[in-house]
This record gives structure tokens, C-alpha cells and sequence, in this order.
């Protein structure tokens, strides 16, 4: 069986606002960055407070996860409905 491998961009690549559009279009997407908010205290559905340079890496990593989740959960329906 073949292995996939996800490569995310690190700081650098982010723009204000990125992800927006998922967190409010997709339901595990904003679970995830919800989650991540109330574990760390802050708000990360606030672009300016997801871009506040304290806030930048965790931020990221946040985003990353939700992606990752999105595709596994969409890679599933795929396999799913392919049997």
C-alpha cells in the first residue's frame, strides 16, 4: 500500500485572514481551531489575534491539523463511496 506524506508551509507563507473561508464553511475545521483556542486561551478564529507574532507558530500548527483533517475525512467519503 502506497504512503502519503503532507508538507505545510511554515511562518512566512501565511497571509491575514488565511483559513478564514474553512473555519466558517467547515464544520471540522472550526472544531479544530475552536478546540485549539479554548486548550491555549486565545481566540484564533481572530485573524489579528492569529497573527500577533506570539501567536504565529500555534497558529499555524492549528491550521495545519485542520487542513490534515479535512483531507482525511474527504480521502474516507472517497474510499467509501469507491466500494
Amino acid at each position: 500500500m502506497a504512503k502519503t506524506a503532507y508538507l505545510f508551509a511554515g511562518q512566512g507563507a501565511q497571509t491575514l485572514g488565511m483559513g478564514q473561508d474553512l473555519y466558517r464553511e467547515e464544520p471540522s475545521y472550526r472544531q479544530t481551531v475552536t478546540q485549539a483556542s479554548d486548550i491555549l486561551g486565545i481566540n484564533l478564529a481572530d485573524p489579528e489575534v492569529a497573527a500577533a507574532p506570539e501567536n504565529t507558530q500555534v497558529a499555524i500548527l492549528t491550521m495545519s491539523y485542520g487542513i490534515w483533517r479535512l483531507i482525511a475525512q474527504q480521502r474516507q467519503r472517497l474510499l467509501d463511496w469507491w466500494d
